[in-house]
């Protein structure tokens, strides 16, 4: 797996992520639209978009912003820090715009792209596990039954069960 850490490119060059549609079994793992290019003919690659309900998106960074660190220095992180928590979780979360990060998933969902694109969700892999490892599968040329086993211990339903899961909350 190669994190794309510098924009996308189908050309080799410093300071981007070259994307090798030659490299074989590699998967290049964008986090977010900052490295993204929409406008790449990306049709020699099989492609998974992993959609993130905004709600989720925007509690997972309010609880971000107050417990990782930054390339602050340490009085102004603090002072970030002590704004947020003094806007609460409600006011921070609705304050939120993530609109960059749809729009992003937009152009791919009716890019050239679209019809080619396997969707996944935080949604699915507690709701529709099945389904998501199946669509997983087709994308990776696996059968199910090939990986129904490995993935016995990654089910939700055995995650308190599971001793390599972290747990919170005394769980």
């Amino acid at each position: 797996m190669h994190a794309a850490a510098a924009p996308a490119s189908l050309e080799k060059r410093e300071g981007v992520t070259f994307l090798d549609p030659t490299a074989g079994e590699v998967l290049y793992w964008f986090r977010g639209p900052r490295n993204w290019d929409p406008t790449l003919d990306l049709s020699a690659f099989r492609i998974i978009g992993h959609f993130r309900d905004p709600r989720d998106l925007a509690y997972n960074q309010y609880w971000w912003a107050l417990q990782h660190p930054n390339d602050d220095p340490p009085e102004v992180a603090e002072e970030k820090r002590r704004k947020v928590l003094e806007m609460g979780i409600d006011r921070y979360v609705l304050g939120r715009n993530n609109a960059s990060i749809y729009k992003l998933m937009r152009s791919l969902a009716d890019g050239p792209m679209g019809e080619g694109v396997t969707w996944t969700s935080y949604n699915q892999l507690v709701s529709a596990f099945d389904y998501m490892m199946d669509n997983l599968c087709r994308v990776f040329g696996r059968a199910p039954s090939e990986v129904a086993e490995v993935l016995r211990s990654e089910r939700p339903e055995a995650v308190t069960g599971n001793d390599r899961w972290l747990k919170g909350g005394g769980a």
